[in-house]
């Protein structure tokens, strides 16, 4: 990175410059990194790009806005960490993304291969949320989404998670029906296996990098929710029951996190919940976690670093009072 003089407009800017000889790929990677910022420009805590291009020595290049104050990593280095407010401030940005092709509501979405993966849910028909059910399998690449292959079955409100090399979907409900079949993903084409033992939707799903497990969830009304949770083996490709989580609900968000499976909030008929349970995989065993500060469902729920965050979700049964609200739950 150097401090330049761009002459034709008499500016002092910032440019990177690679010093060392690529091959053809690295090459059109490191241009591909200056398109992709270029079109963040404008994010407040990003340098906008003024150029992308290759300088007469034949270089690749990337020319951007010079600013005085040294980086943030300068910064912690000569100060030290930030305080937590002003960390919060820098990431506490959000900047709209390319739009899905299809509206959708109740898809599941994964990470897989370092793409955000959407899959099934519904297609809304104007009113109507749930018009037509979708089999779609949506991946964001290099800033627009493209189609994998389709599910074999369409499905919405299931639940999705990466287990290993391949994804995991299972539950969910068609057409006013469940969906019982359980498919697996390997990067190339999906596989129906073994049914789910206990079919049922607005259930949560969660790995733990070697099991799929599935949480919750209801027989097609929340009068009708469930406690079970299910291991799937995508190696022998069976499911196998574990013991049921001590509050049967719907509509709740899990993550696992320390060797713990962590099941939050919730719907039930009448109330949402704040409860929030763990499940130990190697002992076996429920216990009871910090209650969330209120009642929500249809949240969702993740793991970063040490800390489990629930965001977004609804403080009355069905879709009413949906909420920006955040939380968190450290684990130390």
């Amino acid at each position: 990175m150097f401090r330049v003089l761009q002459r034709s407009l008499g500016r002092i800017v910032a440019i990177k410059v690679l010093t060392s000889d690529l091959d053809p790929e690295n090459r059109e990677r490191f241009l591909r990194e200056g398109y992709a910022m270029g079109g963040l420009s404008g994010h407040p805590n990003i340098a906008n790009i003024l150029q992308v291009g290759v300088i007469a020595a034949g270089r690749p290049s990337i020319v951007m806005h010079y600013h005085p104050r040294d980086s943030l990593a300068v910064q912690i280095r000569r100060e030290g960490p930030l305080p937590w407010p002003e960390a919060i401030s820098i990431i506490h940005t959000w900047k709209a993304g390319p739009d899905l092709p299809v509206p959708l509501n109740h898809a599941m979405a994964v990470e897989y291969g370092g793409e955000v993966v959407v899959l099934g849910g519904w297609v809304p028909d104007g009113p109507n949320l749930t018009g037509t059910t979708s089999d779609r399998v949506l991946a964001l690449r290099d800033g627009s989404w493209v189609d994998l292959p389709p599910l074999n079955e369409q499905r919405a409100a299931g639940a999705a998670a990466v287990v290993g090399d391949k994804i995991v979907v299972a539950g969910g409900q068609a057409n006013g029906a469940l969906v019982p079949t359980t498919e697996v993903f390997d990067g190339t084409k999906w596989t129906t296996v073994s049914d789910i033992p206990t079919p049922r939707e607005h259930l949560a799903g969660v790995s733990d990098g070697k099991y799929f497990y599935a949480l919750g969830g209801r027989d097609l009304a929340s009068d009708q929710n469930t406690a079970a949770v299910e291991r799937f083996d995508p190696a022998t490709g069976t499911w196998s029951s574990l013991p049921g989580m001590p509050t049967a609900r719907d509509g709740l968000g899990a993550a696992f996190i320390d060797g713990r499976i962590v099941a939050v909030g919730g719907e039930e008929p009448t109330r949402v919940l704040s409860t929030v349970e763990a499940y130990d995989v190697v002992a076996g065993t429920w216990s009871q976690l910090p209650a969330l500060p209120t009642g929500v469902h249809g949240m969702s729920v993740a793991t970063v670093g040490h800390t489990v965050y629930a965001i977004g979700d609804a403080l009355r049964p069905t879709h009413a009072q949906s909420t920006a609200i955040a939380h968190a739950l450290d684990f130390w």
